[in-house]
């Protein structure tokens, strides 16, 4: 047996008994980066998939101390081209929408799309039942007309409001999510009926 073979079968061997150990380790740094469970667990698994295929290689000439370094960069690699091919899908965030739309109606001058968005939103304010905006301020409701109602720039309502434009999103994104919320279980309330 050559020299090849008995590295190869090394690493295999220490990549047997150190595998528990080497998971936990990888998932941390992982959970990390993803700070989401499954994906950490999904990438973690094929990262390991991929150093085990790497092994069968015959051209395969890592040291055992080098495998942990190995496994990390490969759970990078894999994370790095699962975020990119996230991103490259359409995001349908009611504020992108929003703004695609002005910017088109800007190139356009199409003013009828920019009232129609803006008549929309201002009728789902005044129609929102007070079940969903109930325990929400006047800074909160104020915050929700002037963004989506009057489709305010942020700068201009932070300048409105005597706030920061990082505190006005905050706290915008914080209400959409309590209003988000509320809506699913009122909506989950009556399909259970």
């Amino acid at each position: 047996m050559n020299g090849a073979n008995t590295s190869v079968i090394d690493n295999r061997q220490f990549f047997e008994q150190h595998s528990g150990e080497l998971y936990e380790s990888l998932f941390r740094q992982v959970i990390k980066l993803t700070r989401n469970r499954r994906d950490a667990e999904d990438i973690t698994q094929s990262a390991f998939m991929k150093v085990l295929e790497q092994m069968q290689r015959p051209n395969w000439k890592i040291d055992t101390k080098s495998i942990r370094a190995y496994l990390g960069q490969t759970a990078r690699n894999l994370h790095r081209d699962r975020w990119r091919s996230k991103s490259k899908t359409i995001s349908y965030d009611d504020n992108d929408v929003r703004e695609t739309i002005e910017q088109q109606a800007a190139v356009n001058d199409d003013s009828v799309a920019r009232m129609d968005n803006r008549i929309y939103y201002k009728e789902l304010f005044e129609a929102l039942p007070n079940v969903i905006l109930k325990d929400s301020t006047d800074y909160e409701r104020q915050l929700l007309q002037l963004r989506k109602v009057d489709q305010l720039r942020w700068e201009e309502i932070a300048e409105i409001v005597g706030r920061s434009v990082n505190q006005v999103r905050y706290d915008l994104h914080k209400l959409e999510a309590r209003l988000r919320y509320r809506v699913a279980r009122i909506t989950e309330a009556g399909t259970q009926k």
